[in-house]
């Protein structure tokens, strides 16, 4: 997951080009069921950046039915306040969707790394939209 956590940091630096090629060097098929689950949220975050909201959606809803297949709602919580960030990021009409159904999956998770990423969100909104 060294190389998962590479891609996504070089994401958010906005170095596109090399977090692909760093995602692309990932033997996705060698990973475990979570993994691989963390593993498509990644894209999902990679083609949010790269400017497809759209297929970057999709990638995350098949990151989060594979986490609530396997009742995983630690890591389900965790790729919708991701999925929030990116269509926060993007200005995408599904942001406030996405908000809502974070917070909804993060209520029953007393987590601190869940809280820390769903403050950062809250955060983040207040910024891309601040009060007229």
């Amino acid at each position: 997951m060294i190389q998962n956590n590479e891609a996504v940091a070089l994401a958010h630096l906005g170095r596109l080009d090399e977090a692909w090629s760093t995602f692309h060097d990932i033997a996705m098929d060698r990973e475990t069921a979570s993994n691989q689950a963390v593993l498509l949220a990644t894209m999902g975050l990679l083609l949010f950046r790269s400017g497809d909201s759209e297929e970057g959606r999709k990638m995350y809803e098949r990151a989060l039915a594979d986490a609530s297949l396997r009742g995983d709602r630690y890591l389900k919580a965790l790729a919708l306040w991701h999925l929030a960030q990116e269509d926060v990021v993007a200005h995408t009409q599904e942001a406030a969707r996405a908000l809502v159904r974070a917070e909804r999956a993060s209520k029953a998770i007393h987590d601190p790394e869940v809280k820390m990423l769903g403050d950062r969100i809250r955060k983040l909104v207040r910024v891309a939209s601040p009060a007229s």
